[in-house]
């Protein structure tokens, strides 16, 4: 495993301030961000809020809940707010900036 990127090393207090530090970002710290980090977030979030429950409810033969997509849909709403636009995926090239 690559300890850069893995957080297997850190204590468990480190572990939980890097947690709360994510979730408490704002809107406007995620509307300032960089755009790659900003990507990044909302690709990771809406996984998390998705396709991770989507298998665990599935898997305990569960329904989902009616708000499930509520966070990914506002995170959706700052990616266009930020102009990413709807059509613009991680394949899509628009130049140095």
């Amino acid at each position: 495993m690559f300890r850069d990127t893995s957080m297997d090393y850190l204590s468990r207090d480190e572990v939980l301030e890097i947690w709360n530090h994510n979730m408490r970002l704002t809107d406007e710290q995620l509307l300032a961000m960089d755009e790659t980090e900003f990507r990044a977030r909302v690709r990771e979030r809406s996984h998390h809020t998705l396709e991770i429950q989507v298998y665990a409810t599935a898997y305990r033969h569960q329904k989902l809940k009616p708000n499930q997509a509520d966070y990914t849909k506002h995170l959706l709403e700052l990616w266009e707010k930020r102009g990413l636009g709807k059509n613009q995926s991680r394949g899509t090239f628009q130049g140095w900036k």
